[in-house]
Protein backbone atom coordinates (compact mmCIF):
# COMPACT_ATOMS: atom_id res chain seq x y z
CA UNK A 1 0.00 0.00 0.00
CA UNK A 2 1.21 3.51 -0.77
CA UNK A 3 0.11 6.33 1.55
CA UNK A 4 1.17 9.95 1.92
CA UNK A 5 3.01 11.48 4.86
CA UNK A 6 0.49 13.84 6.57
CA UNK A 7 3.28 16.39 7.08
CA UNK A 8 5.37 16.51 3.88
CA UNK A 9 3.09 14.41 1.56
CA UNK A 10 5.98 12.09 0.66
CA UNK A 11 4.89 8.65 -0.58
CA UNK A 12 5.35 5.84 1.95
CA UNK A 13 5.18 2.12 1.17
CA UNK A 14 3.40 -0.01 3.79
CA UNK A 15 2.33 -3.63 4.07
CA UNK A 16 -1.42 -3.78 4.79
CA UNK A 17 -1.12 -7.18 6.47
CA UNK A 18 1.29 -5.76 9.07
CA UNK A 19 -1.08 -3.03 10.27
CA UNK A 20 -2.91 -4.33 13.40
CA UNK A 21 -6.60 -3.73 14.00
CA UNK A 22 -5.89 -1.25 16.78
CA UNK A 23 -3.62 0.81 14.54
CA UNK A 24 0.11 1.51 14.72
CA UNK A 25 2.74 4.22 14.35
CA UNK A 26 5.28 4.89 11.63
CA UNK A 27 8.02 7.32 10.61
CA UNK A 28 8.29 9.17 7.31
CA UNK A 29 11.57 8.30 5.56
CA UNK A 30 11.76 11.82 4.11
CA UNK A 31 10.93 14.31 6.88
CA UNK A 32 11.30 11.82 9.80
CA UNK A 33 7.93 12.89 11.20
CA UNK A 34 6.08 10.26 13.23
CA UNK A 35 2.51 9.49 12.22
CA UNK A 36 -0.37 7.29 13.35
CA UNK A 37 -2.16 4.73 11.19
CA UNK A 38 -5.67 3.78 12.30
CA UNK A 39 -8.41 1.69 10.72
CA UNK A 40 -11.83 3.32 10.64
CA UNK A 41 -15.30 2.44 9.25
CA UNK A 42 -16.74 4.18 6.19
CA UNK A 43 -19.03 6.18 8.48
CA UNK A 44 -16.11 8.41 9.39
CA UNK A 45 -15.35 9.14 5.74
CA UNK A 46 -17.11 12.53 5.85
CA UNK A 47 -14.56 13.82 8.36
CA UNK A 48 -11.50 12.86 6.30
CA UNK A 49 -9.80 14.48 3.35
CA UNK A 50 -9.31 12.54 0.13
CA UNK A 51 -5.69 11.50 -0.20
CA UNK A 52 -5.23 11.11 3.56
CA UNK A 53 -7.02 7.76 3.64
CA UNK A 54 -6.47 4.42 1.89
CA UNK A 55 -8.81 1.49 1.26
CA UNK A 56 -8.29 -1.29 3.82
CA UNK A 57 -9.06 -3.93 1.19
CA UNK A 58 -6.56 -2.98 -1.52
CA UNK A 59 -4.58 -0.04 -0.14
CA UNK A 60 -5.73 2.28 -2.93
CA UNK A 61 -6.21 5.99 -2.29
CA UNK A 62 -9.86 6.88 -1.66
CA UNK A 63 -11.57 9.82 -3.31
CA UNK A 64 -15.00 11.33 -2.62
CA UNK A 65 -17.13 8.46 -3.95
CA UNK A 66 -18.87 5.74 -1.92
CA UNK A 67 -16.67 3.05 -3.45
CA UNK A 68 -12.95 2.44 -3.76
CA UNK A 69 -11.71 3.61 -7.21
CA UNK A 70 -9.10 0.83 -7.23
CA UNK A 71 -10.96 -2.34 -6.14
CA UNK A 72 -14.59 -1.17 -6.41
CA UNK A 73 -15.63 -2.17 -2.88
CA UNK A 74 -18.68 -0.25 -1.68
CA UNK A 75 -18.42 1.72 1.56
CA UNK A 76 -14.86 0.55 2.22
CA UNK A 77 -13.19 0.75 5.58
CA UNK A 78 -10.04 2.79 5.36
CA UNK A 79 -6.69 3.48 6.98
CA UNK A 80 -6.25 7.09 8.12
CA UNK A 81 -2.84 8.74 8.44
CA UNK A 82 -2.44 11.51 11.03
CA UNK A 83 0.28 13.31 12.96
CA UNK A 84 -0.01 12.81 16.77
CA UNK A 85 0.05 16.54 17.62
CA UNK A 86 -2.90 17.12 15.23
CA UNK A 87 -4.92 14.50 17.10
CA UNK A 88 -3.99 16.09 20.42
CA UNK A 89 -5.02 19.49 19.06
CA UNK A 90 -8.45 18.14 18.14
CA UNK A 91 -8.86 16.64 21.62
CA UNK A 92 -7.78 19.95 23.19
CA UNK A 93 -10.40 21.85 21.19
CA UNK A 94 -13.11 19.48 22.42
CA UNK A 95 -11.97 19.99 26.02
CA UNK A 96 -11.89 23.77 25.57
CA UNK A 97 -15.43 23.66 24.19
CA UNK A 98 -16.54 21.77 27.31
CA UNK A 99 -14.79 24.29 29.55
CA UNK A 100 -16.59 27.15 27.81
CA UNK A 101 -19.97 25.71 28.77
CA UNK A 102 -21.62 28.20 31.15
CA UNK A 103 -24.21 26.80 33.53
CA UNK A 104 -26.14 28.99 35.98
CA UNK A 105 -28.70 27.96 38.57
CA UNK A 106 -31.18 29.67 40.84
CA UNK A 107 -33.71 32.47 40.42
CA UNK A 108 -31.00 35.09 40.46
CA UNK A 109 -29.90 34.32 36.89
CA UNK A 110 -31.54 34.68 33.55
CA UNK A 111 -30.04 33.32 30.34
CA UNK A 112 -29.66 35.58 27.37
CA UNK A 113 -27.22 36.87 24.76
CA UNK A 114 -26.25 40.52 24.70
CA UNK A 115 -24.60 40.23 21.30
CA UNK A 116 -21.69 38.32 19.78
CA UNK A 117 -19.31 39.13 22.64
CA UNK A 118 -18.20 36.95 25.50
CA UNK A 119 -20.99 38.00 27.92
CA UNK A 120 -23.51 35.19 27.68
CA UNK A 121 -25.36 35.49 30.97
CA UNK A 122 -26.83 38.53 32.67
CA UNK A 123 -27.33 38.52 36.40
CA UNK A 124 -30.80 39.68 37.42
CA UNK A 125 -30.37 39.84 41.20
CA UNK A 126 -28.40 41.98 43.57
CA UNK A 127 -25.51 39.51 44.05
CA UNK A 128 -22.27 39.89 42.09
CA UNK A 129 -21.00 37.06 39.87
CA UNK A 130 -18.21 36.37 42.37
CA UNK A 131 -20.86 35.41 44.93
CA UNK A 132 -22.17 32.45 42.90
CA UNK A 133 -23.53 29.56 44.87
CA UNK A 134 -21.00 26.78 45.66
CA UNK A 135 -23.80 24.33 44.94
CA UNK A 136 -24.16 25.70 41.40
CA UNK A 137 -20.41 25.31 40.88
CA UNK A 138 -20.49 21.71 42.08
CA UNK A 139 -23.38 20.92 39.76
CA UNK A 140 -21.50 22.51 36.85
CA UNK A 141 -18.39 20.44 37.56
CA UNK A 142 -20.55 17.35 37.92
CA UNK A 143 -22.16 17.94 34.53
CA UNK A 144 -18.75 18.35 32.90
CA UNK A 145 -17.58 15.09 34.50
CA UNK A 146 -20.69 13.34 33.20
CA UNK A 147 -20.11 14.70 29.69
CA UNK A 148 -16.47 13.58 29.70
CA UNK A 149 -17.31 10.17 31.19
CA UNK A 150 -20.06 9.65 28.62
CA UNK A 151 -17.64 10.50 25.82
CA UNK A 152 -15.07 8.04 27.18
CA UNK A 153 -17.62 5.25 27.62
CA UNK A 154 -19.07 5.95 24.18
CA UNK A 155 -15.58 5.79 22.70
CA UNK A 156 -14.90 2.46 24.40
CA UNK A 157 -18.20 1.05 23.18
CA UNK A 158 -17.44 2.23 19.66
CA UNK A 159 -13.96 0.70 19.70
CA UNK A 160 -15.36 -2.58 21.05
CA UNK A 161 -18.06 -2.72 18.38
CA UNK A 162 -15.53 -1.81 15.72
CA UNK A 163 -13.15 -4.57 16.85
CA UNK A 164 -15.96 -7.13 16.77
CA UNK A 165 -17.03 -6.05 13.28
CA UNK A 166 -13.48 -6.18 11.97
CA UNK A 167 -13.02 -9.63 13.50
CA UNK A 168 -16.22 -10.84 11.82
CA UNK A 169 -14.98 -9.69 8.41
CA UNK A 170 -11.49 -11.13 8.90
CA UNK A 171 -13.03 -14.35 10.21
CA UNK A 172 -14.93 -14.99 6.96
CA UNK A 173 -11.86 -14.05 4.90
CA UNK A 174 -9.84 -16.53 6.95
CA UNK A 175 -12.44 -19.26 6.38
CA UNK A 176 -12.32 -18.64 2.65
CA UNK A 177 -8.52 -18.65 2.49
CA UNK A 178 -8.18 -21.74 4.69
CA UNK A 179 -10.82 -23.70 2.76
CA UNK A 180 -9.39 -22.61 -0.57
CA UNK A 181 -5.92 -23.69 0.57
CA UNK A 182 -7.24 -27.05 1.72
CA UNK A 183 -9.00 -27.59 -1.62
CA UNK A 184 -5.81 -26.73 -3.53
CA UNK A 185 -3.79 -29.15 -1.39
CA UNK A 186 -6.31 -31.98 -1.71
CA UNK A 187 -6.40 -31.59 -5.50
CA UNK A 188 -2.61 -31.77 -5.57
CA UNK A 189 -2.75 -34.90 -3.37
CA UNK A 190 -5.26 -36.49 -5.75
CA UNK A 191 -2.89 -35.84 -8.68
CA UNK A 192 -0.01 -37.43 -6.77
CA UNK A 193 -2.13 -40.50 -6.00
CA UNK A 194 -3.31 -40.76 -9.62
CA UNK A 195 0.25 -40.49 -10.97
CA UNK A 196 1.52 -43.23 -8.72
CA UNK A 197 4.58 -41.13 -7.90
CA UNK A 198 4.86 -39.45 -4.44
CA UNK A 199 6.07 -36.17 -5.89
CA UNK A 200 4.33 -32.82 -6.41
CA UNK A 201 4.55 -30.91 -9.70
CA UNK A 202 6.20 -27.48 -9.83
CA UNK A 203 2.87 -25.82 -10.72
CA UNK A 204 1.01 -27.42 -7.81
CA UNK A 205 3.88 -26.65 -5.47
CA UNK A 206 3.60 -22.96 -6.38
CA UNK A 207 -0.17 -22.95 -5.79
CA UNK A 208 0.08 -24.71 -2.44
CA UNK A 209 2.91 -22.45 -1.26
CA UNK A 210 0.89 -19.35 -2.20
CA UNK A 211 -2.14 -20.69 -0.31
CA UNK A 212 0.04 -21.51 2.71
CA UNK A 213 1.50 -17.99 2.84
CA UNK A 214 -1.95 -16.40 2.50
CA UNK A 215 -3.29 -18.56 5.33
CA UNK A 216 -0.47 -17.58 7.66
CA UNK A 217 -0.99 -13.86 6.96
CA UNK A 218 -4.74 -13.85 7.54
CA UNK A 219 -4.38 -15.79 10.79
CA UNK A 220 -2.09 -13.08 12.15
CA UNK A 221 -5.02 -10.66 11.94
CA UNK A 222 -7.03 -12.96 14.22
CA UNK A 223 -4.36 -13.39 16.88
CA UNK A 224 -6.19 -11.17 19.41
CA UNK A 225 -9.94 -11.84 19.04
CA UNK A 226 -12.64 -10.00 21.03
CA UNK A 227 -13.59 -11.87 24.21
CA UNK A 228 -17.01 -12.91 22.88
CA UNK A 229 -15.38 -14.69 19.92
CA UNK A 230 -12.54 -16.44 21.80
CA UNK A 231 -14.16 -19.91 21.67
CA UNK A 232 -14.84 -19.60 17.96
CA UNK A 233 -11.27 -18.45 17.39
CA UNK A 234 -9.98 -21.62 19.08
CA UNK A 235 -12.06 -23.76 16.73
CA UNK A 236 -10.81 -21.74 13.77
CA UNK A 237 -7.28 -22.37 15.04
CA UNK A 238 -7.97 -26.10 14.98
CA UNK A 239 -9.06 -25.84 11.34
CA UNK A 240 -5.91 -23.83 10.60
CA UNK A 241 -3.66 -26.46 12.21
CA UNK A 242 -5.21 -29.21 10.08
CA UNK A 243 -4.68 -27.12 6.94
CA UNK A 244 -1.05 -26.53 7.99
CA UNK A 245 -0.49 -30.28 8.30
CA UNK A 246 -2.11 -30.75 4.90
CA UNK A 247 0.25 -28.18 3.35
CA UNK A 248 3.23 -30.00 4.83
CA UNK A 249 1.99 -33.37 3.56
CA UNK A 250 1.43 -32.01 0.05
CA UNK A 251 4.66 -30.08 -0.28
CA UNK A 252 6.85 -32.90 1.01
CA UNK A 253 5.25 -36.28 0.20
CA UNK A 254 6.91 -39.11 2.11
CA UNK A 255 6.60 -42.88 2.49
CA UNK A 256 4.98 -45.12 -0.05
CA UNK A 257 1.91 -44.25 -2.10
CA UNK A 258 -0.66 -46.13 0.05
CA UNK A 259 0.54 -44.45 3.26
CA UNK A 260 0.51 -41.05 1.54
CA UNK A 261 -3.04 -41.61 0.27
CA UNK A 262 -4.22 -42.68 3.73
CA UNK A 263 -2.65 -39.59 5.28
CA UNK A 264 -4.33 -37.34 2.71
CA UNK A 265 -7.72 -38.99 3.30
CA UNK A 266 -7.34 -38.64 7.06
CA UNK A 267 -6.48 -34.94 6.72
CA UNK A 268 -9.54 -34.40 4.52
CA UNK A 269 -11.83 -36.14 7.03
CA UNK A 270 -10.30 -34.22 9.94
CA UNK A 271 -10.81 -30.94 8.08
CA UNK A 272 -14.48 -31.71 7.37
CA UNK A 273 -15.09 -32.67 11.02
CA UNK A 274 -13.41 -29.49 12.33
CA UNK A 275 -15.37 -27.38 9.85
CA UNK A 276 -18.63 -28.98 10.97
CA UNK A 277 -17.77 -28.35 14.63
CA UNK A 278 -16.99 -24.72 13.83
CA UNK A 279 -20.26 -24.14 11.96
CA UNK A 280 -22.34 -25.81 14.67
CA UNK A 281 -21.20 -23.35 17.34
CA UNK A 282 -21.00 -20.03 15.49
CA UNK A 283 -22.27 -16.92 17.32
CA UNK A 284 -25.18 -15.20 15.57
CA UNK A 285 -23.03 -12.31 14.30
CA UNK A 286 -20.48 -14.63 12.69
CA UNK A 287 -23.18 -16.89 11.26
CA UNK A 288 -24.79 -13.86 9.57
CA UNK A 289 -21.41 -12.68 8.28
CA UNK A 290 -20.72 -16.17 6.90
CA UNK A 291 -23.99 -16.16 4.93
CA UNK A 292 -23.02 -12.82 3.36
CA UNK A 293 -19.53 -14.15 2.62
CA UNK A 294 -20.97 -17.14 0.76
CA UNK A 295 -22.35 -14.69 -1.79
CA UNK A 296 -19.02 -12.88 -2.06
CA UNK A 297 -16.71 -15.92 -2.03
CA UNK A 298 -17.71 -18.82 -4.29
CA UNK A 299 -15.34 -21.13 -2.43
CA UNK A 300 -17.50 -20.83 0.69
CA UNK A 301 -20.81 -21.74 -0.94
CA UNK A 302 -20.46 -25.38 0.08
CA UNK A 303 -18.91 -24.67 3.48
Amino acid sequence: MTCSCPKCTAKIELDLSEIPEQGTTGKCPECRARFLLSKEPFAGRAYRKAGAINCVHCGGELGNTIHCPACGVLYPEYIATEIPHVIRKKARKIWEAIQELDFSFGSGYKAGYSGYGSERLAYAGTQSSSESSPKALLITVGLIVIVVASAVMGGRYYLKAKAEQQYSENFTRALYIIKNGADVSLKACAKITASGVPSISADDQSKVTTAKDATEKIMLRLSTPPQKFSDTNEKLGKLYNISTNLYALTLAPSGNLPSFTNAANKSENDFKAAAQELKANLPAELAAELEKAKIKYKGLQDF
